[in-house]
């Protein structure tokens, strides 16, 4: 079973470095448009469960990408 959860771990973080790409390559108009998306998602999700801590991991990759846009 530990074999298991080490590969969801690697899954995870895998996917985590896909997205971080491709938030980092987004405008911010799609910024915009892909953060409404995952609030969209957020609201329904309860404050501690893992979907809500990924979603909110989401978030503040596009603050990050944001603020990135903001400072050039």
């Amino acid at each position: 079973m530990a074999d298991d959860g080490e590969s969801m771990l690697e899954l995870f973080g895998a996917l985590t470095n896909c997205l971080a790409r491709a938030i980092a390559r987004m405008s911010l108009d799609q910024l915009n448009g892909y953060e409404a998306e995952v609030l969209q998602m957020l609201q329904p999700q309860d404050d501690e469960t893992v979907a809500a801590n990924a979603f909110r991991s989401v978030l503040r990759e596009i603050d990050s990408r944001r603020a990135h846009l903001f400072a050039q």
